[in-house]
C-alpha cells in the first residue's frame, strides 16, 4: 500500500490517515476528455489486517454518477470482493 503514495499521477493520489495503513483517503481527478472533467472525487479505502489475503473496502465520499458506483458510494466490482480478490 506504501507503494500509492508514490505513484506519480496529475489524476490520483492517494494517503493514509493519520499515518494510519489500514485507513486511506484517496483523491480521483476527473479526466479531461471525460464527462468527468474538472471533476475531483475523495474516496475511503479501508485495509483488513489481513490484506492481502482479503479485499480492501474502497468507496466514494463524493457523488458520481457512474454505473458501477451506488448511490452511497459503494463500489459494484467483483474484484472488491473476497471471494472474488485474488491476492498478488
Amino acid at each position: 500500500m506504501k507503494e500509492l503514495e508514490r505513484v506519480n499521477s496529475d489524476l490520483f493520489s492517494a494517503r493514509p490517515v493519520d499515518g494510519d495503513l489500514y485507513h486511506w483517503k484517496a483523491m480521483l481527478m476527473g479526466p479531461k476528455d471525460s464527462h468527468y472533467k474538472n471533476g475531483v472525487f475523495e474516496l475511503t479505502m479501508n485495509i483488513p489486517p489481513e490484506y492481502p489475503f482479503k479485499a480492501p473496502k474502497v468507496s466514494f465520499n463524493t457523488k458520481i454518477f457512474h454505473p458501477n458506483v451506488g448511490e452511497h458510494g459503494n463500489i459494484f466490482l467483483k474484484m472488491l470482493k473476497n471471494e472474488y480478490f485474488l491476492p498478488i
